[in-house]
């Protein structure tokens, strides 16, 4: 008896291990000869960029970091140490330092089409200055979009 129930458990399992691994029917190969369509890796619109920033990144890469010495303005922000204090005045404050670049920046003006994005590096643990100064790539991108860069220590 105990032979007879052990048998009933096993068999579908061994049927549905079976069926998951056996080969397709030849109509239904036939149907499916193409694989399915996946998106590409990255946006459609993005293409002609990449293309052209693959033939010269270099070169827009020193014009952009040596247009000035310190191409960055230091700022301040109070930030709380302790975010899940909710008595007020309760927690101690730090100032975060934070720098931002304009240069390449499209500015909210009127008739002169939409307001350029944001750009943010959130640094490490070193210096901020030192990672916005040797960070080309956000240089690189910033003329084609209008971007404001936001480098966060």
């Amino acid at each position: 008896m105990a032979a007879s129930s052990s048998l009933i458990a096993v068999v579908p399992a061994l049927l549905l291990f079976f069926t998951a691994f056996a080969p397709t029917p030849l109509a239904a190969a036939a149907t499916s000869s193409k694989l399915p369509s996946q998106p590409p890796p990255f946006p459609a619109w993005l293409a002609p960029l990449q293309q052209h920033r693959a033939a010269s990144s270099s070169g827009r890469y020193t014009t952009a970091a040596t247009a000035s010495a310190k191409p960055f303005t230091a700022h301040y922000f109070p930030q709380e140490l302790d975010h899940f204090t909710f008595t007020p005045n309760s927690s101690r404050v730090f100032s975060q330092k934070y720098l931002l670049n304009d240069t390449f920046w499209r500015k909210p003006t009127a008739g002169a089409g939409g307001v350029g994005p944001l750009f943010v590096y959130t640094g490490n643990e070193g210096d901020i200055e030192w990672f916005a100064t040797n960070t080309g790539f956000m240089f690189d991108i910033a003329p084609e979009f209008g971007a404001l860069l936001v480098f966060i220590e």
